[in-house]
Parts: C-alpha cells; structure tokens; sequence
C-alpha cells in the first residue's frame, strides 16, 4: 500500500473544506474529506436534521454534521448507508453552492416533471376531466385505447394538477 497525504485547503469566511488524500489500493484512492461548518450552519444544520418532514434533508444534514465531527466519508457512507458517490456529490455541491443557498442544497432537485407523452393531449384533457366527473379510469382507458399511451393513475393525476384542472 502506497501511503501519500496530499492537502489542499479552501478557506473563506463561511466554511472551510479540507481535502486529505490519505491511501491508495487497488480499488483506488480514498478521500479523507472533512467539511468544518460554522456556528450557524450548525445550528442550521441540527434544526434541519430534527424538525424537517423530508428524510432526505434529514438524512443529508445528518451526513454533513458528521463530516464537521471528522468522520472520513467511508465512516459516514457506513453510518448512514449512502453510497460514498452520493457523498462525494453532497459535499461537492455543499462546497459549491454560495453561503445563502448552502441549505438548498440538501433538498432534491426537481425532476423532468410529468411524462411528455401527455402532450400531444394537453388540450383534450379538460373537456375529458369534465365529461368524466374527474373519475381518472376512464380517462386512462381513453387514452390508451385513442391515443395508445399508457400511464399510470398517479402520473395522469400529477400531469392534471400541474396543469390545474
């Protein structure tokens, strides 16, 4: 086993990222990383990891607060069960995002939305909502008898909600 530390220090006035290469083996090089929080993005941090309703937001506050407690991301991936590469994405957009955005960070990136197929029928939906009372299973056997979409219930009351009808 080759043994090498390499540091590289980020300072700035809201946090500090300390990177520490520490060993080499066959399954590559394994990150030492460690982010050191401030009084306010910890207490930021705790309050999210005990009052949010979302398990993600807990779950990637809970990671980080471990990070400022100097566990090595292997003892963290261990500890929370995440993948280390989701990790390593976490501290890299804590790392990057600015100090007022910092907490959005944790939160889950909005999606490509409802599925496009529904497009080519955006404009027949109203008129079908309103001839079928909004009861959805004949508007899905509709739609995969006229236009051969299948979807699911959840998707086409998803798509109806985003377009407010």
């Amino acid at each position: 086993m080759i043994l090498f530390i390499d540091v590289f220090i980020k300072s700035c006035c809201v946090c500090q990222l300390k990177i520490v290469y520490l060993s080499y083996n066959q399954d590559g090089i394994y990150f030492m990383r460690y982010i050191i929080l401030t009084i306010k993005e910890r207490e930021q941090l705790e309050h999210s990891y005990k009052t949010s309703t979302n398990f993600i937001e807990r779950s990637r506050s809970f990671q980080i607060l471990l990070s400022d407690k100097k566990k090595s991301m292997a003892e963290v991936s261990r500890i929370t069960n995440i993948d280390i590469q989701a990790i390593v994405r976490l501290f890299n957009a804590w790392d990057s995002a600015s100090a007022e955005n910092k907490m959005n960070s944790l939160s889950i990136a909005s999606g490509r939305g409802p599925k496009v197929k529904l497009e080519q029928v955006r404009d027949k939906l109203p008129e079908m909502v309103e001839k079928h009372c909004r009861n959805l299973k004949p508007i899905l056997h509709w739609l995969d008898i006229e236009h051969n979409i299948k979807i699911c219930k959840q998707t086409l009351r998803t798509f109806l909600k985003d377009d407010r009808l």
